[in-house]
C-alpha cells in the first residue's frame, strides 16, 4: 500500500532497525522483474525532504514517460550512529526478497541528492561496494561541514584511472546547477566531473592535453557529467531526476534482448527462476528466455537532453 505515492516501510535488524522507503511504479506486478534505484538521502538520515518535495508525483511523471524504463526506487534512512556503507548490503538483500525486483548489479543504481550525493559516490569509490552498478549524484554536497560523512575520504582523492572506467564495470552520472557557486569549488561536482569525463577517454594519461587541445575525450557510455541550469533548490534536483533515470534506463536495457512480440507493457519482465544474463544476445538467436521492455521492442530507450 502506497501512502503519499510511497510504499511503507521496510525495516532490516542490524544493531538496531534500518528503515528504508520505497516508490513502487504504477502498475507494478509480481510477475514482472524491475530494476532498482537506491536513493540516498538528503540530508544524510532521512528520506522525508524527498516526500515533502513530492518525489512521489516526480516520480509517477517520469515512470509513465517514453524516457525511462518502469523502476523500484528504495529510499534508505540511516541514524547519526549507523555506517551506510556497512548497513547497505543487508538493505539491498532485504528489498531483493520482499520486491519483484532483479538481483543482479547490472540493474541497480545508487544516486543521491546533495549528501546523498556524496553517499552514492564514496560508496562506489571510497568504500568500493560491487553493489551498485550506475552511480549518480544531482547537486553532491562533497566538501561543506554539513556534511557528516566527510571525513570517510574525498571523492577527488579516489576517482578511477581510464583503465577502470573503460572497464564498463559502473557507469558514473553527475550534475549541479549552475546557480549554485558549491558547483565550481574544488572538489566539488566541477572537478569529479571534469575528471571523470577526461579519465573515461581513449587517450589515458594524455586525455586532459587532448582535450586542452580540443579533442573530445569523454565517452558517455562510461560517464556524462553536466552543469545544468538552476539552483540548489528542490525544483532543479526533480527536474534533473529525469535526466539521470533516462541515463540509468538506458544503460540497464543496453543489455536486454527481446525475444518476441509478446511484452507486456511498461516492465522489464524475466522469468523467476531465471538468472539475468549479462551479455547481450543477438536478435537472431533463438532465445529461451525473453527480456523484454515494454512497448520498446527493438528500440532503444530515448536519451533526453
Amino acid at each position: 500500500m502506497k501512502e503519499n505515492g510511497i510504499a511503507t516501510y521496510g525495516a532490516v535488524k542490524d544493531d538496531g532497525i534500518v528503515t528504508y522507503k520505497v516508490y513502487l511504479p504504477d502498475g507494478y506486478s509480481e510477475d514482472m522483474s524491475y530494476p532498482t534505484v537506491y536513493l540516498m538521502p538528503y540530508d544524510g538520515y532521512s528520506a522525508d525532504i524527498y516526500i515533502n518535495d513530492g518525489i512521489a508525483e516526480t516520480l509517477d511523471s517520469i515512470m509513465n514517460g517514453e524516457d525511462t524504463i518502469p523502476m523500484v526506487v528504495v529510499m534508505p534512512e540511516f541514524t547519526e550512529t549507523q555506517d551506510y556503507d556497512t548497513l547497505l548490503g543487508e538493505v539491498v538483500a532485504d528489498v531483493e526478497a520482499k520486491y519483484s525486483v532483479i538481483p543482479d548489479k547490472q540493474y541497480r543504481a545508487i544516486l543521491g541528492v546533495n549528501v546523498g550525493g556524496y553517499m552514492a559516490y564514496e560508496n562506489a569509490l571510497v568504500a568500493k561496494s560491487d553493489l551498485f552498478y550506475g552511480v549518480g549524484s544531482h547537486m553532491g554536497d562533497f566538501i561543506s561541514e554539513a556534511n557528516p560523512y566527510l571525513e570517510k575520504g574525498a571523492i577527488t582523492d579516489n576517482l578511477p584511472n581510464s583503465s577502470v572506467i573503460r572497464s564498463g564495470d559502473y557507469y558514473y552520472y553527475i550534475d549541479a546547477p549552475n546557480g549554485d557557486a558549491a558547483t565550481t569549488v574544488a572538489g566539488g561536482t566541477k572537478d569529479i566531473g571534469y575528471k571523470l569525463e577526461v579519465n573515461s577517454g581513449a587517450y589515458g594519461a594524455l586525455a586532459e592535453r587532448y582535450r586542452n587541445y580540443g579533442g573530445a575525450t569523454s565517452d558517455l557510455q562510461y560517464v556524462e557529467y553536466a552543469v545544468l541550469a538552476g539552483n540548489a533548490d528542490a525544483d532543479y534536483y526533480l527536474s534533473a531526476l529525469g535526466r539521470s533515470m533516462n541515463r540509468f534506463s538506458t544503460r540497464f536495457t543496453e543489455t536486454v534482448y527481446d525475444a518476441s512480440l509478446s511484452c507486456t507493457p511498461q516492465a522489464v519482465r524475466l522469468p523467476k527462476t531465471s538468472t539475468p544474463q549479462v551479455a547481450p544476445v543477438p536478435l537472431s538467436l533463438p532465445a529461451r528466455r525473453s527480456r523484454c521492455i515494454a512497448g520498446r521492442q527493438n528500440k532503444a530507450v530515448k536519451v533526453t537532453q
